[in-house]
């Protein structure tokens, strides 16, 4: 009997840990909740687990406090959550008590107008949609099935390419961060007017044939436009100057004489570059769907190529589509988004990249090319090559990586990312040395930028193996101020 009542009396093992209580959630918009819990005494971390209601699999992470924000839901969707804690001795408690909310319903934006319709542009605005991140235009002529889209961050936008003396139809949808759109406005109809007697003077280009040869062309001098810091480029201070008269290419666009000036064409198609010191601006380079190279490519071998106040994007869609690929090349105030990588650099390099805005990749969950996985979309990828210089540019949207820096088939070298505003990707910056050696020692160098704390890999701003780590300094994270650190690969 004393033994028995001995066992009865024992205390509960040191290791035991009581299960979180009162899990709530005390915020809620589109895509993001917080949530809190009652801190459990002997913890010295919790998982967090949710999901869409429905879902097989569960979410999970690790935090030390007693709150955590969870991020990338579905918006207008019911999803679930719950806590575990764990002790020292790694003993995890029961699980909480799962707790159900539902993520806000997505606006469709309001007010649309459309006013000072020309010939070929027509301004467009409506009511702002808390929570988006940008807006999508979709507008086409009355009687035909083409829509054409247009991306921006403000409210209002100028809409250019319309035809004269015809009905148009305009709607727009608001976007949230992880690329969901809301439904779109009701259509809006207006009637472009009838063109006015053109200007006796020619055009800077002409209206080329399909796959025509472009000849150098003296251009009319282009308006002053300052270069803004990263935080400042949007839609309208990179792309395409607000105003400017378009002509229309359709097809590829081969050029092949040296010195050859591109200023003030709509390229439906793509372009190719096979000549020296080829200039681009003022451009607008609209894919119309797979063209297997980039939608500006540069021939190997030809340099001095120059993309200025210039938008590429694709708008059909295709996973086997760039922005523009090839080697000694100069970007500045470029748009490049909807493409799968905006900037794909080859093992010659000599690059730069500045006061540019990449974002909005194209990404498929079911990619051919990747075995039928997920794409591997990069905002700029460098298979090899020296000299590239990404300087005061914003660079987003990539599920992959902002920038992936890969020694497929050439040693990495005196590459500088300076001043960007860098978010998004599994990590935003990834160096991977693969066949050409550890790369410490190449001149490569991290500096000044803000990172933004998107990245799948929680907090992974830049990732290298020990051997291959760059010179980082003064880069800070955007919410806190604090220094990024390098996370080991």
């Amino acid at each position: 009997m004393l033994l028995l009542a001995g066992l009865m009396l024992a205390p509960a093992p040191a290791y035991a840990i009581s299960k979180p209580q009162k899990v709530r959630i005390t915020a809620t918009n589109y895509t993001a909740v917080n949530v809190q819990w009652k801190k459990v005494s002997s913890a010295k971390r919790y998982k967090v687990q949710w999901r869409a209601t429905g879902a097989k699999k569960w979410k999970s992470r690790w935090v030390k406090g007693t709150k955590t924000k969870l991020t990338g839901l579905s918006h207008s969707k019911s999803h679930q959550v719950r806590v575990t804690a764990q002790n020292k001795r790694k003993k995890n408690s029961k699980k909480s008590k799962t707790v159900k909310f539902k993520t806000y319903m997505f606006q469709t934006p309001r007010g649309l107008q459309v006013q000072n319709v020309t010939g070929s542009t027509a301004a467009v605005s409506w009511n702002a949609v808390p929570g988006a991140s940008r807006y999508r235009i979709a507008w086409r002529p009355a009687n035909s099935k083409k829509t054409y889209y247009q991306w921006v961050l403000g409210r209002s936008a100028t809409i250019r390419g319309t035809s004269a003396n015809q009905n148009h139809v305009v709607s727009v949808s608001a976007m949230l961060p992880n690329n969901a759109y809301s439904s779109g406005t009701p259509l809006v109809n207006f009637r472009a007017p009838a063109a006015p007697v053109p200007n006796p003077e020619p055009p800077a280009v002409g209206t080329p044939s399909p796959d025509s040869e472009m000849a150098p062309t003296p251009a009319p001098a282009p308006a002053l436009r300052p270069n803004l810091p990263a935080a400042q480029l949007n839609a309208k201070t990179t792309g395409v100057p607000a105003g400017t008269n378009l002509t229309l290419h359709t097809g590829v666009l081969k050029i092949t004489k040296d010195g050859t000036v591109i200023n003030g064409l709509d390229v439906k198609g793509s372009i190719k570059v096979n000549a020296n010191n080829v200039t681009i601006k003022n451009t607008r380079v609209r894919g119309q769907g797979s063209v297997n190279i980039g939608l500006i490519n540069v021939k190997a071998g030809m340099t001095g190529l120059k993309v200025i106040d210039t938008e590429i994007y694709n708008e059909k869609p295709h996973q086997d589509t760039n922005g523009i690929m090839g080697a000694n090349f100069t970007l500045e105030r470029v748009n490049i988004h909807h493409v799968v990588d905006q900037v794909h650099v080859t093992t010659l390099g000599n690059v730069k990249i500045l006061h540019s805005w990449l974002h909005s990749n194209t990404h498929f969950k079911n990619d051919p090319n990747w075995n039928g996985g997920p794409s591997h979309d990069d905002n700029i990828q460098l298979i090899g090559g020296s000299n590239v210089l990404v300087k005061s540019s914003r660079i987003e949207g990539a599920k992959n990586a902002a920038i992936m820096v890969g020694q497929n088939h050439a040693p990495v070298k005196n590459l500088r990312v300076e001043g960007n505003l860098i978010r998004g990707g599994w990590c935003s910056i990834n160096i991977a040395p693969k066949g050409h050696g550890n790369m410490e020692g190449n001149g490569n160098s991290i500096t000044g930028n803000v990172f933004h704390h998107d990245q799948t890999h929680t907090r992974c701003a830049v990732i290298a193996p020990n051997g291959s780590v760059p010179q980082m300094t003064n880069n800070t994270w955007a919410d806190t101020g604090a220094d990024v650190v390098r996370t080991r690969g």
